[in-house]
């Protein structure tokens, strides 16, 4: 093998290896459910989110931020559509679906890191 290959093996060796503990710290602060997801950036200051199917049920997420005891809410009203918040530290969230007749199906609480 030539010293070119061999670097070349060992570079791409290690950008795997960067991305994929980039994806891990990214999924730390997500979570999924049918149809939808909510997660955070890094600093879990700003949640997002997302309704990711077209099945006329919307998704929303429940958070409390630091420093209040107050709960938020994002709603999402259409398929494909992202809605965000950004402030003080999230110190827990939630996803959940809003099924137009029954109970609602939501996720546990995450506790970002």
């Amino acid at each position: 093998m030539s010293v070119f290959r061999r670097y070349s093996a060992g570079v791409m060796i290690a950008v795997g290896l960067v991305a994929s503990s980039m994806g891990m710290a990214a999924a730390a602060n997500q979570i999924s459910i049918k149809g939808g997801t909510a997660f955070t950036n890094t600093a879990a200051t700003q949640l997002t989110t997302k309704d990711t199917s077209a099945d006329g049920v919307r998704i929303y997420s429940d958070y409390y931020r630091q420093g209040s005891g107050k709960r938020y809410q994002l709603i999402t009203t259409g398929v494909g559509q992202a809605v965000s918040s950004t402030g003080a530290k999230i110190y827990r969230f939630n996803v959940c679906r809003d099924v137009p007749v029954g109970l609602d199906s939501c996720k546990a609480w995450k506790y970002p890191a």
